[in-house]
Parts: C-alpha cells; sequence; structure tokens
C-alpha cells in the first residue's frame, strides 16, 4: 500500500514512485531517501510506495526506483512495471566503501547492469580519483604470488548475485576445490561474515577468519563466485579466479573458469596468471564511476541522466 501521495507536486512534472518501506524512509542517509532528495530538486512529483503484494499503484508512475528488486515481492514489482513498460531505476550497494555509495541501473546490478559487458578499455578521466576517494588510495600493482594458500571468499547462500550462477552454495564450490587442487595445496575458506554457514571438508580445507585485508594478503590467489570481494582482493593487487558471472570475469581482470575445467584453472593460477595491471586499473576505475555517494544522489544530476538513459532502453514513448 502506499505510504503516502505525490510529493511536492510541480504542474505537469513527470511522476517518479520510490518504492521503500517504512523502516529505510526513516533513515535519512538510506539511499532511497537520498534519491527522493535528489528527485524533488529536479522538480519530479514523487510518490511513495512500500513494496506490498502487486498491485501497489493506484494509476502507474512514469518511473519507479527500488532497492535490489532481485527476491520475493520486489522482485515480481519489477517484472510487473517492465511489463507494462514502466522504467525501473535498481539500486544496490556500491563496489567500494559499499555502504556509502550506491550503483543504480535500469537493467539491473554488478553484472546485470546495462554496462556490465564494456568495461573493456580506458575508464573516464574522474576514475582513479574517485576509486582513490573511496577506496583511500590508489590500487596495488597485480603481481603473480609464488606462495600463500588458496583462498575461497564464500558468499552468503541465496545471495541474490548468485541467482544467475550454476553454483548457489559455497559448500559445493569448497568441495569441488578438494578434488580438482593439487595434492599440498593449502585451501582456506572465509566464510561470509553476515552467514553462518561454515564448510563440511573432506580434504584439507580449513576456516579462516579476521578481516578480508588479512585473509588476501596471505593468499596466493583467490577463488570466489561473483562475490563483491572479489574487487577488493584486486584492489590488494591479488589475482583472482571466479566461476561468476562477474563483472571482473567479464572484464579479463580475473581468470573466468566452470566446474570443468576447475583443475587445469587452478594450475594456470598456481602457474602464474594475473590480469594486465593497466587492465585490472582500468576496471577498478569504470566500476568507481558506477557508483555515488549520497550527496551526489541527493544533488540530482547523475539521477537525471539514468533517468534518461532508462526511458530510452525501455522505449518510453515520453521524456523522463
Amino acid at each position: 500500500m502506499e505510504i503516502c501521495g505525490d510529493m511536492e507536486t510541480t504542474g505537469g512534472a513527470k511522476r517518479i514512485a520510490v518504492i521503500v518501506d517504512n523502516r529505510r524512509w526513516r533513515d535519512r542517509e538510506q539511499p532511497e531517501r537520498c534519491a527522493a532528495a535528489g528527485l524533488r530538486r529536479l522538480g519530479y512529483r514523487l510518490q511513495l510506495v512500500t513494496p506490498g503484494a502487486w498491485p501497489i499503484f493506484r494509476e502507474l508512475p512514469d518511473a519507479a526506483l527500488i532497492w535490489n528488486g532481485v527476491h520475493g515481492r520486489r522482485r515480481r514489482i519489477v517484472g510487473e512495471l517492465r511489463d507494462r513498460g514502466v522504467p525501473v531505476l535498481i539500486m544496490e550497494h556500491g563496489f567500494f566503501d559499499r555502504f556509502r555509495y550506491t550503483q543504480i541501473d535500469h537493467a539491473g546490478f554488478a553484472h546485470r547492469a546495462s554496462w556490465a559487458a564494456s568495461l573493456h578499455g580506458p575508464a573516464p578521466p574522474a576514475g582513479p580519483a574517485r576509486f582513490a576517494r573511496a577506496w583511500g588510495g590508489p590500487p596495488v600493482r597485480t603481481e603473480a604470488r609464488k606462495s600463500g594458500y588458496i583462498l575461497v571468499l564464500a558468499q552468503v547462500p541465496g545471495d541474490a548475485q548468485l541467482a544467475d550462477s550454476k553454483i548457489h552454495h559455497p559448500g559445493p564450490l569448497v568441495q569441488a576445490l578438494e578434488d580438482a587442487a593439487p595434492g599440498g595445496a593449502r585451501i582456506r575458506v572465509r566464510p561470509h561474515p553476515r552467514s553462518a554457514w561454515r564448510p563440511r571438508t573432506r580434504d584439507g580445507a580449513r576456516v579462516i577468519g579476521g578481516p578480508l585485508e588479512d585473509a588476501v594478503a596471505g593468499a596466493r590467489f583467490v577463488v570466489t563466485i561473483n562475490s563483491n570481494a572479489g574487487n577488493e582482493a584486486i584492489a590488494r593487487g591479488c589475482p583472482v579466479m571466479c566461476l561468476g558471472p562477474a563483472l571482473y570475469g567479464m572484464a579479463g581482470a580475473a581468470l573466468t573458469t566452470g566446474l570443468a575445467g576447475l583443475r587445469e584453472a587452478i594450475e594456470t593460477m598456481l602457474d602464474g596468471w594475473r590480469p594486465d595491471d593497466r587492465l585490472a586499473r582500468d576496471y577498478l576505475y569504470n566500476l568507481a564511476c558506477r557508483q555515488w555517494s549520497r550527496r551526489e544522489l541527493r544533488d540530482g544530476k547523475v539521477l537525471s541522466g539514468l533517468l534518461s538513459a532508462a526511458g530510452q532502453a525501455t522505449g518510453a514513448t515520453h521524456e523522463l
């Protein structure tokens, strides 16, 4: 149900729905609240709607913003709006300093984003500075490491990013690595901090705790499906192997493999595979240009461009 109707209407301005629950809306620092301020600044009419059971609108908006949009009711809302030709902007945590930055795109987040296949090539001029501001400095040069353990960066079972992967749980990944790794290889598993899952290993894999930075520092290379922690590993100069789909694999900043080729991929990593340093840096800089701060959302300019791109992609008959 709607938690309020149109807000601060301006003549014939287009109406943008911000789909958000009351808990998130009460927090002024949540991205939806910041985006609402930016849309208001741009002169749009705002409609706040809770993500309840469809239908949730008396009258369809001209466009909508929603968080994640992959699970449960939110997934259906996104599908219903898209079926009706309403552009939807999907919001998610950013790639670096994740809770202070937000990624937004009409196609989805991470590897589903409309720009996911176009990360090759030089980053925009602002990329290095944007990365340094979010990360706290420049990335570390990626070098082949001659010692260390194989570090598995596990994800939360059922993570939205795993929906497009052939593996939806970290357990089978760890078991496959144990089967494929050569004798004597040390495997360390870092469970996701928000997950209660722990591996039930058969042959040598051990759990490692502590900060991600410390775990990556001791690794020869990292293995993951498509965790955002892979981006942090690349930024720390550690080679990454992924099973994907993952942005870093699509960009060539990580070695991509499937279960069938896992043994050969591990040997390639042990032989010293690493991405081209310039490619890895441009990849990170490109990501930094695809996330926005709370201040930028409140300003509204970036939202104007995102709404325009969403309208064009959706084939909307009116200009947003």
